[in-house]
């Protein structure tokens, strides 16, 4: 009967063994193991798409041939945290390929424990990240070109959260308000003051851009002003735009033409906001 328990857990450990080494190798990221010395002892087919090295090149060999020269000083600082029993997640970094190329991945890395708990390796997951680093690179690239657009044109430009909070403003908004807003506190307007038409004061909550963001309208018609160091300044229209996602109906923006009543040539000047 011992006979038969041992040889039915044996080969379920045999099957569970089978699994394991089925799902790492289909894996579609790479994995890698090594041990406490740094020395690779398994890699499976995504290393070898990801690195170019095959299984034969690479087990048996320091994992430092996949690290640039100058990220070697890496290596000792995650053996450490292994050592400890420590998980490195999402570790974003560089490695360097056969072909001597480099490539941006994300490592997550776990302790190895034998029968004893004790930690005798690492499983390293590498994903390459490559396109999403040069998507938020082109990202970052067209935001900059936004915001040098932005404070080039001679108009009022300020953005607001889907929650009316100033985000960004340029020096022609500052101009229009007559002060320096505060990112994240102002609410809807740069300006701290505005007013209806017959020179009482309009809540800022009330004023066209908060009812164009709030309500998802077009709004058209209205003279409220706002003072300024160009004196008092009308507001004509706000046109909002709207985000198409399920996850963010809201009103993401709008567009309004100011004129100064102080200027003698009642010189047009646009007012842009918009929310992120």
């Amino acid at each position: 009967m011992e006979r038969v328990r041992n040889e039915t857990a044996r080969k379920l450990a045999e099957r569970a063994a089978n699994q394991l080494v089925a799902i790492v190798e289909s894996s579609h990221d790479a994995i890698v193991s090594k041990d406490l010395s740094g020395i690779i002892t398994s890699w499976n087919d995504s290393a070898e798409r990801l690195f170019g090295y095959p299984p034969e090149e690479a087990i048996g060999k320091p994992i430092t041939m996949i690290i640039p020269p100058d990220r070697l000083d890496e290596e000792p600082l995650i053996l450490g945290r292994i050592r400890r029993g420590e998980r490195v997640d999402h570790f974003e970094t560089v490695r360097q390929r056969k072909d001597g190329t480099l490539v941006e991945i994300s490592l997550t890395i776990s302790p190895i424990r034998d029968d004893h708990g004790r930690v005798v390796g690492a499983s390293k997951i590498a994903r390459d990240i490559t396109d999403r680093k040069a998507a938020e690179a082109k990202l970052r690239r067209n935001e900059q070109q936004m915001k040098d657009l932005l404070a080039a044109i001679p108009a009022a430009i300020y953005t607001t959260d889907a929650n009316g909070k100033i985000t960004y403003y340029n020096e022609a908004a500052v101009e229009l308000a007559g002060r320096i807003p505060i990112i994240g506190s102002d609410e809807w307007c740069v300006s701290s003051k505005l007013y209806w038409p017959d020179g009482t004061p309009l809540p800022h909550d009330q004023c066209p851009m908060a009812i164009a963001l709030k309500e998802g309208r077009i709004v058209r018609g209205w003279r409220p002003s706002r003072k300024g160091r160009m004196g008092r300044v009308y507001l004509s229209s706000l046109t909002p735009r709207h985000c198409a996602t399920k996850r963010a109906p809201s009103s993401v923006g709008s567009i309004c033409w100011s004129t100064s009543a102080n200027e003698k040539m009642r010189r047009h000047r646009y007012a842009c906001c918009s929310t992120s």
